[in-house]
């Protein structure tokens, strides 16, 4: 009997690693999330302006879910939210380019089909609600972030993309 439970306990060892394995596989999850091939946790309130130029506008408002101040930098359509040290928070991107630069996120852009997202997110793309995308980050080490990136899905294809970071 003592030798049947570390078989039992390897057996169920065995099972848990096989489903987490079938989770990451039957559910769209990403890492890493690239903007023009920059991850996006890199992201800095200067590698913002280096990409994109000077934003139209840089306000400083009170997070009361965060309890800081974020900076948001604000261009025509679209906005970058930061942190006090300067790092990313959020972002929303609702134009095909910022300031004459193309704007891309792992190859998908803002007016692209919706057919490309189904191509690479197909499960998340058949469980759409509201019109939305939406795609779980994943550490490399397969676990999940508290961060989701979100398509906004009209006319068959996308007309903003939205990093929403729930930390």
């Amino acid at each position: 009997m003592k030798s049947f439970k570390p078989l039992l306990f390897i057996f169920f060892l065995s099972i848990s690693a096989f489903g987490q394995n079938k989770w990451a596989e039957t559910h769209s999850i990403v890492n890493p999330v690239k903007l023009n091939n920059i991850k996006i946790y890199d992201l800095t309130t200067e590698l913002v302006i280096n990409l994109f130029g000077k934003p139209k506008e840089v306000k400083t408002i009170w997070s009361e879910y965060d309890d800081e101040n974020m900076i948001y930098y604000i261009y025509e359509n679209s906005y970058f939210q930061f942190w006090p040290n300067n790092h990313l928070h959020n972002f929303e991107i609702r134009d095909k380019k910022i300031n004459n630069v193309s704007v891309n996120i792992n190859n998908h852009s803002v007016g692209d089909s919706l057919k490309n997202l189904k191509r690479d997110y197909y499960k998340s793309t058949v469980n759409m609600s509201n019109n939305e995308v939406s795609i779980h980050l994943i550490s490399s080490d397969f676990y999940i972030t508290s961060s989701i990136i979100t398509f906004k899905i009209s006319n068959k294809s996308i007309e903003y993309i939205k990093l929403i970071d729930l930390n």
